[in-house]
């Protein structure tokens, strides 16, 4: 926590560049990947893609577990809110609000949003609990520091649930594997699974919808931004949309496509 972030960075590039030697599968597939979503791209470039890519896992990861250790006023001057963001959570006479975030490195700081917009909504999240129970509970005390509620994804429906029939602010990822219980759809050329949650929870809350997602702007450093989505959920497919949303993302802008996790 207290060494400086040039120093951190480095250290997260190093360990980055070991990856396809202690993980050379996982740096097969990362390659497999990117050559069938991006055909048009050089080998080249595409390799420089999964370097950053790989180093940036690694940033999020180790910021996930430094987190509960950082001051307020270190990630107040690392992290802020776009005015978007800002009014998406705390916009006067809106129903609930659905946050569907995109899995991309500080996607963390979201936990802060209690700290860097206060709302006079109540903020949670669906998470995927770790198997370790003591990491499980580390990362939790720092997601829950500023007041979020943090939710499991295998336990915590109902209760997310709840928030969104409440009015509140209810925000989970929406862009990992769903195995066999998940919808399937097409993505960047090929089919996936998908969660059925966003279109579940749209349909039965009406809330609004918004894509929410951190523009990096350095390392440990991001702004919250945001867009709305703005369909009738009830006639179409809202996840459809957000990863109709999300392709367009990493098709047009490289920076985007090197923090997508």
């Amino acid at each position: 926590a207290p060494l400086p972030l040039w120093f951190l960075s480095l250290i997260c590039r190093t360990l980055g560049a070991l990856i396809p030697m202690v993980l050379p599968k996982r740096q097969a597939l990362l390659m497999d990947n990117l050559r069938l979503a991006f055909p048009e791209e050089s080998e080249g470039s595409l390799r420089r893609t999964a370097a950053i890519s790989r180093a940036r896992t690694i940033e999020i990861g180790l910021f996930s577990f430094v987190f509960p250790l950082l001051s307020e006023r270190k990630l107040k001057s690392w992290f802020s809110t776009s005015e978007p963001m800002g009014n998406a959570i705390d916009e006067e006479g809106e129903d609930a609000v659905l946050l569907l975030v995109p899995h991309l490195c500080l996607t963390e700081a979201f936990c802060c949003l209690p700290l860097l917009a206060p709302s006079s909504k109540k903020i949670s999240a669906i998470f995927r609990p770790l198997k370790n129970a003591r990491f499980d509970e580390w990362l939790r005390r720092g997601r829950e520091r500023f007041g979020m509620t943090t939710l499991s994804r295998a336990k915590g429906l109902k209760q997310a649930a709840r928030f969104l029939k409440s009015g509140e602010v209810c925000g989970m990822l929406f862009d990992q594997n769903a195995g066999y219980a998940g919808t399937r759809m097409k993505f960047l050329g090929r089919e996936c699974s998908c969660t059925t949650l966003p279109d579940i929870f749209a349909k039965r809350f009406q809330p609004k919808i918004v894509l929410a997602y951190p523009r990096r702007t350095g390392f440990w450093q991001a702004v919250l931004e945001c867009e709305c989505l703005a369909i009738d959920p009830q006639k179409e497919s809202v996840a459809e949309h957000a990863h109709a949303w999300l392709e367009g993302k990493l098709r047009g802008d490289k920076e985007f496509r090197t923090n997508w996790l």
